[in-house]
């Protein structure tokens, strides 16, 4: 869970609450079709307007909560968000959406000076923007206050299932996985649990053939996606085991089980130089390790769920040397559906990169995919990616935007990250220098505060650096 440690109800108690020409405005989602959060659902909204700030909502047909609902609760709603002072979304608009002089929140996707995001960036110094990445709103111990990380894991999940049910079928296998959809093919997680409890049913039944079962799943990190995929996986026959104990499990387990292991630094990384393990000298000296989850974990799982948050020098969790030592053998694919029991090529048949940081952790996953199109095969003899499930490769799954597949459950969830420091947010100007302004606001908030007063805010100052690098 996230730390929230100030209240909803602390926060309306502060001396600085907004004044009251202060208005916030909800900007509609435009980045594609199938982005229909908001950042806050119409309960935290009509929090805001009793307590006497006025809240635009700029209308959408596409939106999960539909604007009569955001009326109902006081919202206006409007095209025209021009008399704002605070407007918030869940993505970066294009930068001539931007409207000068206020203060913004979204995720920017700035902060690693990616190429994407700094016309975004440039534009908002230009316009002497007051920015707030969701991203960097932490704690004081560093943890992440604001996020749909749960809702990211458990959308990935679902779709890997479903995945994983597409791509045995393909290697000449049936399963109850086929009977799972997509994500967004449920109106709320309740509704997708009985269906999971009816693959559990089947699976304890019939049992997977030995040539494909028990199926394995590695989780990498130990965070809010990593739980929330976890949470899904729980509602079938399962049993987490270390990662020493996977060969074992894979090649003699209960074919009616999933067995399950979850990869911590601590578990996973080994210095080159085999002096032990310490997180202190891990941060400090990331180059030094190596991660042992491709040589000693990976041959012996079925699903791998990427939740891990990386940056270079730390060791990949696969490499495209990786890849092809554990997925470079020709499968034969399109000859098992011609075998009555047929030769599965290797353990791995899916990755669900939930975190989709391109070229991170899984070097190989160069793309994101999409909600329309969740999956791609990835070919390390020829170092391609097709769609082709009678070809060879590894299912990845990358969607960018997975808790949009759950968009109204994500919205109140992320909304009640939110909500309680919105006030702070609200205190912010863009007539300052956000240095000027910490009297007024929390560290939550300042810590995230992106550019101010048409500049860098101290803390991402390197930013400028990273791009005269790249």
């Amino acid at each position: 869970m996230f730390l929230t440690k100030v209240s909803s109800l602390a926060r309306l108690q502060s001396p600085h609450l907004a004044r009251a020409k202060t208005t916030l405005a909800i900007r509609r989602e435009t980045i594609n079709v199938w982005e229909r959060r908001a950042p806050l659902a119409p309960k935290h909204v009509k929090r805001i307007v009793d307590s006497g700030v006025k809240v635009l909502v700029q209308p959408s047909t596409r939106r999960a909560f539909y604007m009569q609902e955001y009326e109902d609760v006081g919202a206006v709603i409007t095209e025209d968000l021009s008399s704002a002072t605070h407007i918030i979304g869940v993505k970066a608009p294009e930068p001539e959406e931007l409207i000068e002089n206020k203060c913004y929140a979204f995720f920017s996707h700035t902060i690693k000076a990616q190429p994407e995001g700094m016309p975004l960036l440039d534009e908002m110094i230009r316009k002497n923007i007051t920015l707030l990445d969701y991203e960097k709103m932490t704690n004081d111990d560093g943890q992440r206050n604001v996020a749909f990380g749960h809702y990211a894991g458990v959308a990935g999940m679902i779709n890997v299932l479903h995945g994983l049910g597409l791509r045995m079928l393909s290697l000449g296998v049936t399963s109850p996985f086929l009977h799972i959809g997509l994500a967004h093919n449920y109106a709320t997680l309740a509704d997708v649990i009985p269906v999971l409890h009816n693959i559990g049913d089947s699976m304890k039944r019939y049992k997977l053939p030995r040539v494909i079962a028990p199926l394995t799943f590695s989780f990498t990190g130990s965070g809010n996606v990593s739980q929330g995929a976890r949470s899904v996986l729980e509602h079938l026959p399962h049993e987490y085991i270390e990662p020493g104990d996977m060969r074992e499990a894979a090649m003699n387990g209960d074919p009616s089980v999933c067995y399950a292991t979850v990869l911590s630094r601590q578990n996973s990384m080994e210095r080159i130089d085999g002096k032990p393990y310490s997180p202190e000298d891990y941060l400090a000296n990331g180059e030094l390790y190596r991660n042992i989850f491709a040589d000693k974990v990976a041959p012996y799982t079925t699903c791998l769920v990427n939740g891990l948050y990386w940056q270079a020098p730390a060791p990949r969790v696969l490499s495209d040397e990786d890849a092809v030592k554990l997925f470079g053998k020709g499968s034969q694919a399109k000859n098992n559906i011609m075998r009555g029991i047929p030769q599965i090529p290797h353990k791995m048949l899916a990755i669900a990169d939930i975190t989709c940081d391109i070229g991170g952790s899984i070097e190989f996953s160069t793309e994101p995919t999409t909600v329309g199109s969740p999956f791609q095969l990835y070919d390390p003899k020829t170092r391609t990616v097709h769609t082709d499930f009678s070809r060879d490769g590894v299912m990845v799954m990358s969607i960018d935007n997975l808790p949009c597949q759950l968009p109204r459950e994500a919205t109140e969830y992320f909304g009640n990250c939110l909500d309680p420091h919105i006030n702070d947010f609200l205190n912010l100007t863009h007539e300052k220098k956000i240095q000027d302004q910490q009297d007024k606001t929390s560290g939550c908030i300042s810590r995230a505060i992106i550019t101010s007063k048409g500049e860098l805010a101290p803390d991402f100052k390197y930013i400028s650096a990273l791009r005269e690098e790249k």
